[in-house]
């Protein structure tokens, strides 16, 4: 199987090594006098593709390197100078000169179309623009994060780079989503809705301090016409099972209002096959488990309303509703073989268990914003406040039966359910500054207030209906309520080359939870009342000699608070032999992060980084007799070094690759068991991009991720490879796309666990190989509002000139 991802990328690196590069310069002058700043635009003369826009310097010169050979349009442009226009073909080093004449025509409205790069880099984040890209339509929310360098999406989660968790934020509005629950709502949000992602690998002190991972923010577009936009949407993929996902998005703006109808359908099911091979030191017992999961069905409905109102030419209001419903059912069957020995192949015991579950889980969210610009350079003053409701209930099924080898039954079946209501209220208000002294100098203060209030209960009853019995020991409640207050500010200033952005946050922390079922095994507990402040600076700075070479230095700290899920001590029993539970004397931990990067001619992007972590929270494993009880602990310190590199190359005109690679050196330290473990970890991405005759789009990635950490314990390889096609009919208003995932069935989730009274080995298969087509249709009827400026420029220089 290595084989395959080694010949796959060596064929893919190889075919670069023959593309020839050339370069592409000259100067603007007018009457014999530089044009400094003059806008220089090179397009693909084929389809008017923007390749890349930049400024002529002091002399007017401008320099545009390591081109291959195509036809190019160029593009010159200044203020008060007519523009030129000028066809190249290039097939080497070329130069041109511009004598711009003077332009008297004086206009009286401004329209601006400008298709952005796919990517751009400004001093603290990386922007992935994916309107009027080829992924505007047919995509979702969850596909997208899939062609963001470095980004890979699976049953497990959303990490970067192979090592790094993602928060996921909307319109910097976080969402407190995770696993199942957060994919199935990002696949609930169409491609046409989103305008650009936002990576920031190194937050600052405008964000919170609980944001220790990378954070990924999708902005959603905002309407620029009159009347009524509409898109519908539909789709469908096939794993072993199927599943459906259709939507309709309505905008309709006119006067001062703008108003947003967002529906969204999904159904379907999917599975994960489990095999875990434990073997108990003490005893020398080994056992041998088999699951099989199944959802049964899941529906999603996702219904998003908003109204922004225009109350005079510097203010808005914005008001959005959101509310989404869950209900799914789901099946595990479980066989567990028990041999007396390691060497024994006669099965001594064997159990079989049937967990049944049904989830019901109804969440609403409310936002209001009030924004008062207060000059045209974007000072702005934003309050804001959220309310997220959770209504969520699991009931839960299990009946286990208990054989000896020969298949006689060793006693009484045993059956055990479970009621776990669960309801959280988390209110946020802020209120931030945003204050531009000078074209070159923004100042930034805010101040932000959280209370979140999360009550959970669990009830069990032993026996088979109609005759069960509540279990008042496994029984229990928990509450716990959190209060952080938070004030910020960052200052930042760009000078002639420079540019630098300082921050500082604070934040109050005032939490508490408690147990209150008395008649519990853990019984009436208060535990976590603690008040705190900490303090979290970050620095940016940006050095750009020019426009070829962009040197970037980010520093912060921040916290990682423990999150409710690991905190909750109550027990979720998947069979006889396998128990999880939260672990409520939890501490927060904190994390240093630096980062050191460096962009040559914007196609070459090298990031150096390093983190300091102390007390992670991580899943810990422990034996109770032959109980395996999965649960959390401050288990470790942590440190990183990596390096990274990625890069675009067109061997033609047709065809770009976009590489991604890093290597990173882990080393961590177990303090109960006082040792050290260290790993060289290599993570391959790439992504192979076809842009074909008639409109057709093919697109081939893959990725490889190799000698990783799960927690404290061996995570195996993972890699998988993706095939997409795209078609757009009827002037891109009908969009088709094809995905094949993961066809060759590559992905595979595999961890060791060893421990001092036993080990585990853990081998599972995903639902990651399918086939999905997508369908989108949009049509709108009204006509764009020339007299704004528009929001698709290419850099700050163009805004403030215009």
């Amino acid at each position: 199987m290595k084989s395959l991802y080694f010949l796959f990328f060596f064929i893919c690196f190889s075919c670069t090594l023959s593309a020839q590069s050339f370069n592409l310069s000259g100067q603007v002058i007018s009457n014999g006098t530089p044009v400094r700043q003059a806008t220089v635009i090179l397009r693909n003369a084929k389809d008017s593709t923007l390749i890349k826009g930049i400024n002529s310097n002091q002399d007017g010169r401008f320099s545009f390197q390591n081109l291959q050979k195509n036809d190019f349009i160029l593009i010159i442009s200044s203020s008060g100078f007519r523009s030129q226009n000028k066809r190249i073909s290039l097939s080497g080093d070329l130069t041109y000169n511009f004598n711009l004449q003077a332009d008297t025509l004086v206009l009286k409205e401004v329209k601006i179309v400008s298709k952005k790069p796919f990517m751009t880099k400004s001093l603290d984040k990386t922007i992935i623009n994916i309107e009027n890209s080829v992924y505007q339509h047919a995509e979702n929310g969850y596909s997208l994060f899939n062609v963001i360098p470095g980004v890979v999406t699976d049953k497990m989660g959303i990490n970067y780079g192979g090592q790094r968790s993602v928060l996921v934020y909307i319109d910097d509005r976080k969402l407190y989503l995770q696993g199942d629950d957060l994919m199935r709502y990002l696949k609930s949000i169409p491609s046409e809705d989103i305008k650009t992602y936002e990576i920031r690998t190194v937050s600052g002190a405008e964000y919170e301090g609980n944001s220790t991972g990378v954070i990924i923010n999708i902005t959603l577009k905002k309407n620029t016409k009159y009347g009524l936009t509409s898109t519908l949407t539909s789709g469908f993929e096939q794993t072993r099972y199927g599943q459906f996902n259709n939507g309709i998005l309505l905008n309709y703006k006119t006067g001062k209002f703008n108003l947003k109808l967002n529906y969204n359908y999904f159904t379907g099911k999917s599975f994960s096959d489990d095999n875990q091979d434990q073997l108990y030191y003490d005893t020398g017992i080994r056992s041998v488990q088999s699951n099989k999961y199944l959802d049964n069905y899941v529906h999603l409905n996702n219904f998003t309303f908003g109204i922004d109102y225009v109350l005079s030419k510097n203010q808005l209001i914005s008001v959005d509703y959101q509310s989404m419903i869950i209900n799914a059912s789901s099946i595990t069957n479980a066989i567990n073989d028990t041999y007396s020995s390691i060497k024994s192949n006669t099965v001594d015991s064997f159990f079989l268990t049937k967990n049944n579950k049904y989830i019901l889980l109804k969440n609403r969210q409310a936002n209001f914003l009030y924004r008062i610009n207060l000059d045209s350079l974007g000072s702005k003053i934003d309050m804001t406040y959220s309310y997220v409701g959770y209504r969520n209930i699991m009931t839960s099924d299990l009946a286990n039966t208990f054989f000896y080898g020969n298949n006689t039954e060793i006693r009484e079946p045993q059956y055990l359910k479970f009621i776990n209501p669960t309801e959280i209220d988390l209110s946020t208000g802020s209120i931030s500054i945003i204050k531009t002294l000078k074209k070159d100098i923004s100042l930034q203060l805010g101040a932000k207030y959280n209370y979140s209030h999360t009550d959970n209960q669990i009830t069990y009853y032993d026996g088979s209906p109609p005759g069960q019995i509540l279990n008042e020991q496994r029984s229990n409640a928990f509450v716990y309520n959190e209060k952080i207050f938070g004030l910020f500010g960052t200052f930042s200033k760009t000078l002639k080359i420079w540019s630098y952005k300082l921050g500082l946050r604070g934040e109050y922390t005032s939490y508490n939870g408690k147990s209150t079922a008395p008649n519990s095994s853990i019984g009436a507990l208060k535990f976590l009342d603690n008040k705190r402040w900490d303090f979290f600076p970050s620095l940016f700075v940006q050095a750009k000699p020019s426009q070829e070479h962009v040197f970037s230095f980010a520093y912060s700290r921040k916290i990682v608070r423990p999150s409710y899920n690991t905190l909750n001590p109550f027990e979720d029993v998947s069979d006889p032999y396998n128990v999880s539970r939260g672990n409520p004397y939890l501490v927060p931990y904190f994390t240093h992060t630096f980062e050191f990067n460096y962009i040559k001619n914007s196609i070459h992007n090298f990031t150096l980084f390093y983190t300091n972590t102390r007390n992670i929270i991580n899943t810990s494993y422990s034996a109770e007799n032959r109980v395996i009880i999965e649960s959390y602990a401050n288990l470790n310190n942590e440190q990183k070094l990596g390096l990274s590199y990625s890069t675009t190359i067109k061997p033609t005109s047709w065809w770009e690759i976009a590489p991604y690679g890093s290597i990173t050196y882990t080393c961590i330290y177990v303090k109960n068991q006082e040792k050290s473990y260290a790993k060289l970890s290599p993570n391959i991405f790439i992504t192979n991009r076809f842009s074909l005759k008639n409109g057709y789009y093919a697109e081939v990635n893959g990725n490889y991720v190799y000698n990783n950490f799960f927690s404290i314990y061996d995570l195996l390889p993972q890699g998988k490879i993706n095939f997409a096609f795209k078609k757009s009919f009827l002037n891109d208003k009908l969009s088709v796309n094809l995905n094949l995932n993961d066809p060759f069935n590559l992905t595979r989730i595999g961890y060791d666990v060893n421990e001092t009274t036993f080990r585990r080995n853990i081998r599972r298969t995903l639902s990651t190989r399918s086939i999905a087509i997508g369908i989108s249709y949009t049509f709108s009827r009204g006509k764009k509002k020339i007299t704004e400026i528009s929001k698709e420029l290419n850099n700050d220089e163009e805004k403030s000139r215009l």
